[in-house]
């Protein structure tokens, strides 16, 4: 039951932005006691998934011990659409793998254009006379800035 209240406290700190963003939840939530095709039992996990429109995405068992097939290993996503291929394959520990396939894509950002200054490529002469100027222009301003004076 901790583990849920802090899912349950983690989906509340996303907030409203829950429903515009694309949410995946995947992993073994050990929860053997829930009929996931007759969604009518009383569990918290289940009132979590509703109150966040998550949809349970794994249908067939992922642990199989004698004669009890449960599926403990979910997907959860409040957008069905981004999910495909789930398919649940032969593991190496007592569960089996959960396979599947997010449709998304990435924005690409767009390269951003620099102007790099070369240092020795400087017209240094003109450097050097823009700011004598600038120094003979302050200092015969110097009357109206007191106290400014340039070397």
């Amino acid at each position: 039951m901790k583990s849920l209240e802090e899912l349950e406290a983690s989906l509340l700190k996303i907030g409203d932005n829950i429903h515009k963003d694309n949410v995946i939840i995947a992993g073994d939530f050990n929860a053997p006691d829930i009929d996931w095709q007759n969604l009518n039992v009383s569990h918290r996990l289940v009132e979590i998934i509703d109150d966040h429109d998550f949809s349970q995405l794994v249908h067939e068992p992922t642990r199989r011990q004698g004669e009890t097939q449960n599926i403990l290993d979910l997907v959860l996503s409040n957008n069905k659409n981004i999910v495909r291929d789930v398919q649940v394959v032969p593991g190496i520990s007592d569960h089996d793998i959960v396979l599947f396939t997010v449709n998304t894509t990435c924005k690409k950002r767009k390269n951003v254009k620099r102007k790099i200054y070369f240092r020795k490529k400087a017209d240094s002469d003109r450097i050097k006379e823009e700011l004598k100027k600038l120094a003979n222009d302050i200092n015969l301003n110097n009357e109206r800035y007191p106290g400014l004076t340039a070397r």
